[in-house]
């Protein structure tokens, strides 16, 4: 930055000094008009990003502004003030902008510093028996979770931690072009409201019998539902920026955002998390909040009850959901797996179980 800003300053310097020539010596300020021309369009085809524009502007000022030589006597002694002043506002501005912005990115960059999730986040064991596999509900949350990241926290995150000479030599595009999309968005660095939501009910291990079936026509809405909480859990608009997993910036913690999505008049009224990856056997996190992970960390946990370890091996063995019930209550264990974007922090491969959502659900016809 520091050396197009230097570059475009010298061809500022030179077209000033062109113009007031042309006006002083000749008298004719159609004589600037070359100088105009050459040194703000010369800066725009060798392509020096941002500083191009103020360029531009110079010229456009400089060049309106000779209509005042033409006052009797004094027009072109006016002319050389005015053209000093129009070059000082045109260059302060943007110049005062970009210390700003460098200041408030400095400050940004301290907020969300490099740190390492190795601890946090244990690395997937694909060996672990888990049987990697993705279905078409996996695919379509991939889709939802690139669909949403043009313009991300995550992007400002990068573009706060790369060096901007590194960003602008690998931007497409030529000119001001260049530098779109690598500015960070205040927004994105405003604290984060995260509500607590309550947990609906308390947990009742012997709900429904393992012999209960859930009918076929049940089975698409619920995996909707699983698949809108499953979303809303990761929040993608939280990922931080991934170097590796020694280095990640501004990472926050998956959440609960809202509560769960009615589908079909079923209404999730209590959501467990049962965790894989930090403990020797599957333990279920115990919270009377649906569950975030900044809360969890210090939370007790108890042992997966029959049900529960039954959907486990369920889901281990391929499936996205188990769920079992009656017209009136059901449960639910529904797979967390690995999408393609999760690799990065989690290590492993696409389709790897991180863990599983035990769920109750009431079909609100039946609640008084």
């Amino acid at each position: 930055m520091q050396e197009a800003f230097a570059i475009a300053a010298v061809f500022a310097v030179t077209m000033l000094l062109w113009v007031n020539v042309a006006v002083w010596k000749f008298r004719r300020p159609g004589w600037a008009v070359p100088g105009c021309v050459l040194f703000s369009g010369l800066p725009v085809l060798c392509v020096f990003g941002a500083w191009s524009t103020p360029l531009l502007q110079q010229a456009i000022l400089l060049f309106l502004a000779l209509a005042v030589v033409y006052i009797p006597r004094r027009g072109p002694a006016i002319y050389h003030v005015a053209s000093v002043l129009i070059a000082l506002g045109v260059w302060l501005v943007p110049l005062w902008g970009a210390i700003a912005q460098d200041r408030r990115h400095t400050e940004w960059r301290e907020d969300n510093p490099f740190e390492s999730i190795a601890d946090r986040v244990p690395e997937v064991r694909s060996s672990d028996g888990d049987r990697p596999t993705v279905g078409a509900a996996w695919s379509e949350m991939e889709y939802e979770i690139d669909r949403g990241s043009p313009g991300s926290r995550r992007s400002s995150l990068w573009a706060i931690h790369q060096d901007r000479t590194y960003q602008f030599a690998r931007a497409m595009g030529f000119g001001a072009v260049r530098m779109l999309g690598m500015k960070a968005n205040p927004d994105h660095f405003a604290p984060e409201f995260v509500p607590s939501i309550p947990q609906a009910d308390e947990y009742v291990p012997d709900l429904v019998s393992l012999g209960d079936k859930t009918p076929a026509d049940r089975v698409a809405g619920f995996g909707k539902m699983h698949s809108g909480v499953v979303l809303d859990f990761v929040n993608p608009n939280g990922w931080g920026y991934v170097k590796s997993r020694t280095q990640v910036a501004g990472f926050r913690p998956h959440r609960f955002g809202r509560s769960p999505e009615v589908i079909d008049r079923w209404a999730v009224t209590r959501v467990d998390l049962i965790g894989l990856l930090k403990h020797d056997k599957p333990a279920v996190y115990v919270s009377e909040l649906l569950p975030r992970m900044d809360k969890l960390k210090d939370a007790p946990t108890r042992e997966v009850d029959a049900f529960e370890a039954e959907g486990l091996r369920a889901v281990r063995k391929g499936d996205d959901l188990f769920a079992r019930g009656t017209d009136k209550d059901a449960r639910m264990v529904g797979a967390i797996r690995s999408v393609t974007q999760c690799v990065e922090c989690h290590g492993g491969q696409r389709g790897d179980l991180l863990g599983a959502f035990s769920y109750r659900l009431t079909k609100l016809e039946a609640v008084k």
